[in-house]
């Protein structure tokens, strides 16, 4: 509809042509490409972005950034905290996009379901002059098609897509030499988010001096905060806060671990079976009755994650979120109490830091309105369905591996878990297979964006389709590919259904489905699609990528069983090429990874690892890697590793004690825990107290246990140190902190009475 032009800025009457026929045609609905100060870029009004979309070959739920002219404007689009707004002018204008929370003054058509917003003022003055005359933020990406590598600072970089744009505004003559290769890096991506923290989410132009210029205002890096945090969570520094902020102590606490999925990636809301395994690192919940109708949660990291008092009467309008915060996670799962929560999960990392929170959040709701019988009331596997059905009160639309892992795990045991029923079956690891999670250096919020939830859609008309040309009479009650399998075609082998999908649908066009192309072949109108197929989250998808879906689906439930053989016949080989193959297939047919978790895969695997692959929902966050015992140390020498993984048991309850003694020996008082594990006898007993010098012995009262009791014991003098005699349970025997800490697990509270 507009004669499409070429036109150069590189005089005066040029640059002021062009600025006027930009904005006019920006006005009349059309796209353009730009100079700016990184790269060419392709732009259009907020309300006409579906055209860079087509142009780009662009998946709708990747978000597009934004040109603005000055600092002034950002908050029309943005919530920038008042901490961070002297740092804007450190950055800006300049290569550089910052992403923040985005306003609700920003039209909810663009981006929809993405809570933040890229912003972009470049140092350039066409750039600027332009929006101003434009009058309106400009939508803005890189001038190519998705997936090409070359970054184009030329407008033959983009002649492919010519005939498609509306008016070429020519500046090469903007760019240096440098600037002008096929290899420029673009403007660098900083994540600013986090309160207290940024993070690089593409290294870009000026990495090295924006983290300086971060770092200077006072940031923190949160890759390097992630990479840093390995030390475990201190229990007794917990308690001691506990009762400093609530003045009482804490009665329960819960532990629940984070879990790396082996093999079986976004399967698992599929009804396919998953292989994860828990983790060591864990979040932690301290918690007592609150006789009040008031809900009080607070984190130990309280600058990163502010507390919150809630009434019952404000949690009881709680239908959920999508946009979900800290405390939503734990709102999945309530009743008026005093919790303090801490924990070691790298959080958007892809190792369920917040299904470690819906779940442990629960199990502490649950201890507190049966007194210890939760179990009693429910078995694991109904609570593990239950933590999963909560979670989506938060937005995410999952399967349930998260939760059924944090739960059912065993440890030492991988886990293979089949759905509806949910059986857990362990699965033993070769001894010689060690795994290491690295972070990508990306993080990834799944509940925050429409990503995760636009895959669960995909796959659900995937199966329908099928189930239609098929000629099921029920289609419409299809909601995965697994029930398709077991209803359709008499539960046969992922293997098989992988090829009847080639049969039954489309090649064509990449695989992908017009809203229109669905309805038809289902044969329904659009109220209908919506209520049949789709969830809240997607009702606006105009188009579905179909094809690619279901066959990583297939062939993903396919590799799961082929991993669990290679497992138990210990070949290791067999073990990597399949989880090679499965991060292959994350990102060709899933496009659930990103260009870090490809950089930090390829660096694995160039490393000397034997295999590595996305974990967790990707779009960010960590990669999985495979290797032998031998090579642990030197590739610890090569990669920076955030923790080697070990499977470790499952969530679990302890019932928390604190006795005094007032007998004293010198100067020194002593404290008796007991830490005891809900619905079972004791399991241990800890006597800890600080240093003391030489005393006259002395004995203590027994310890009743109901029916049960211990005899004195006395202790022991070794110098101007004391220790004591192990405490008899039948055949365990269990020693002071002081005389022996390998006796220590997770079940076990010591707090030395100097410290508390």
């Amino acid at each position: 509809f507009i004669i499409r032009w070429l036109i150069s800025i590189d005089t005066d009457q040029g640059y002021k042509k062009g600025i006027e026929m930009a904005s006019n045609i920006l006005k009349n609905n059309g796209v353009i490409a730009i100079p700016t100060d990184t790269i060419y870029g392709i732009c259009s009004s907020l309300s006409n972005t579906n055209k860079i979309y087509d142009i780009k070959k662009r998946e709708h739920c990747k978000p597009l950034g934004i040109f603005l002219p000055n600092i002034e404007s950002i908050d029309m689009i943005a919530i920038v905290p008042d901490s961070l707004k002297s740092l804007l002018n450190k950055l800006l204008p300049g290569p550089v996009t910052l992403l923040f929370k985005r306003s609700p003054l920003l039209p909810e058509s663009f981006n929809p379901g993405i809570d933040t917003i890229g912003i972009r003022i470049p140092e350039s003055r066409f750039v600027q002059d332009l929006v101003k005359h434009f009058g309106e933020p400009i939508a803005q990406t890189s001038a190519n098609k998705s997936g090409a590598t070359l970054n184009p600072t030329s407008i033959y970089h983009f002649s492919d897509i010519w005939d498609d744009l509306n008016l070429i505004v020519d500046g090469d003559n903007q760019f240096s030499k440098n600037e002008s290769s096929k290899c420029h890096p673009g403007s660098t991506i900083i994540d600013l988010t986090n309160t207290g923290y940024f993070s690089i989410i593409r290294d870009g132009i000026i990495k090295e001096k924006a983290e300086k210029i971060l770092t200077d205002f006072g940031l923190d890096n949160i890759k390097t905060k992630i990479e840093t945090n390995k030390m475990s969570v201190d229990i007794v520094h917990m308690c001691k806060l506990f009762e400093e902020k609530y003045g009482v102590r804490p009665q329960w606490k819960v532990r629940c671990p984070g879990r790396v999925n082996l093999i079986g990636e976004h399967i698992d809301y599929s009804d396919y079976s998953v292989l994860p395994m828990a983790i060591d690192r864990a979040t932690f919940i301290l918690g007592i009755e609150c006789n009040e109708d008031i809900l009080e949660i607070a984190n130990v990291e309280k600058e990163i994650y502010p507390e919150k008092k809630i009434f019952l009467n404000e949690i009881k309008n709680w239908h959920g979120c999508n946009n979900p915060t800290w405390i939503d996670y734990y709102l999945c799962g309530w009743k008026g109490m005093k919790l303090l929560v801490w924990g070691d999960i790298p959080p958007s990392s892809g190792v369920s830091s917040s299904s470690s929170i819906v779940c442990g959040s629960a199990l502490m709701t649950l201890a507190i309105q049966t007194n210890g019988k939760h179990f009693e009331i429910i078995n694991k596997g109904d609570f593990a369905e239950l933590c999963a059905k909560s979670e989506r009160y938060i937005g995410v639309e999952g399967g349930g591996m998260d939760q059924a892992c944090e739960v059912l795990a065993q440890n030492g045991h991988a886990l293979r878990i089949d759905f509806k029923p949910l059986i857990a079956h362990p699965i033993s690891l070769p001894q010689d297979a060690i795994f290491a999670v690295i972070h990508s250096g990306s993080s990834h919020n799944k509940a925050s964006n429409n990503y995760y939830n636009q895959r669960v859609v995909e796959c659900r008309l995937g199966a329908q389709i099928i189930a239609k040309l098929q000629n099921y009479k029920h289609w419409m009650n299809i909601r995965t590919l697994g029930q398709l399998s077991k209803e359709v075609f008499n539960d046969i082998y992922p293997k098989n259904m992988y090829n009847i999908a080639i049969e039954k649908l489309k090649s064509t066009n990449g695989g992908k489905y017009t809203r229109e192309e669905v309805k038809e072949i289902l044969e329904i109108d659009d109220n209908t699609l919506i209520s049949t197929s789709l969830n809240s989250n997607t009702t606006e998808m105009k188009e579905f990528v179909i094809t690619p879906r279901v066959l990583h689906c297939f062939s993903e439930a396919d590799r799961v069983f082929e991993f669990e053989k290679a497992c138990e016949n210990n070949e290791i080989s067999l073990m990597a090429a399949l989880m090679n193959e499965s991060h292959k297939s994350c990102k060709e047919l899933y496009e659930c990874s990103c260009e870090e978790l490809d950089s930090t895969v390829k660096i694995c695997l160039e490393s000397g690892f034997l295999a590595a692959r996305l974990t967790g929902a990707g779009w960010g966050g960590c990669v999985i890697a495979l290797t032998t015992m031998d090579m642990k140390d030197k590739l610890e020498e090569k990669v920076n590793i955030l923790f080697w993984s070990h499977p470790s048991k499952g969530i679990d309850l302890t019932n928390i004690y604190f006795k005094r003694k007032s007998q004293e020996l010198g100067a020194a008082t002593f404290m008796v825990i007991v830490a005891q594990v809900a619905n079972s006898k004791p399991t241990k007993v800890e006597i800890v107290d600080e240093a003391f010098g030489r005393q006259d012995r002395s004995d203590f009262r027994p310890l009743q246990f109901g029916k049960r009791q211990e005899k004195n014991f006395r202790p022991l003098q070794f110098g101007k140190k004391s220790v004591y005699r192990p405490l008899q349970f039948g055949k365990r025997s269990l020693y002071s902190i002081g005389y022996d800490e390998s006796n220590i697990d997770d079940d076990t509270v010591f707090i030395p009475i100097a410290d508390y």
